[in-house]
């Protein structure tokens, strides 16, 4: 067969990555976080010219039999350059609503404590 070559000729897109990790103690209670954030749901709500739009992403490290998952979640953000807000749902039961930022950033989120790390992306 002969070789080929893919290129991308689309704009660059907005984009945000997000890591979710459980709380550094385990609360009280049956219900709790692992520290992997595994299960953890999160809501990027986004604007695009005049419609509102909420991306959902859960965190899962395997799917299928024998397979595995980078833990971070990655959101295209279309041409917004920014997300409204982050609605992360914690397996706990607890909720983090999060203000509006910028996008092409990789966050790391700590269940409790909000946003712990947070780099720009290339």
């Amino acid at each position: 067969l002969a070789a080929a070559l893919g290129m991308n000729r689309f704009p660059r897109a907005q984009r945000l990555v997000l890591r979710c990790l459980g709380p550094e103690t385990r609360g009280p209670g049956p219900r709790h976080t692992p520290p992997d954030g595994h299960g953890t749901r999160v809501v990027v709500v986004v604007t695009n010219a005049s419609e509102t739009i909420g991306l959902l992403g859960e965190v899962h490290t395997s799917e299928g039999y024998q397979s595995a998952s980078a833990p971070e979640l990655h959101f295209g953000l279309g041409e917004s350059a920014r997300y409204d807000e982050l609605r992360v749902l914690w397996p706990s039961g607890l909720v983090d609503l999060l203000p509006a930022g910028p996008a092409n950033r990789r966050l790391t989120l700590r269940e409790g404590s909000g946003v712990i790390h947070e780099e720009t992306l290339e």
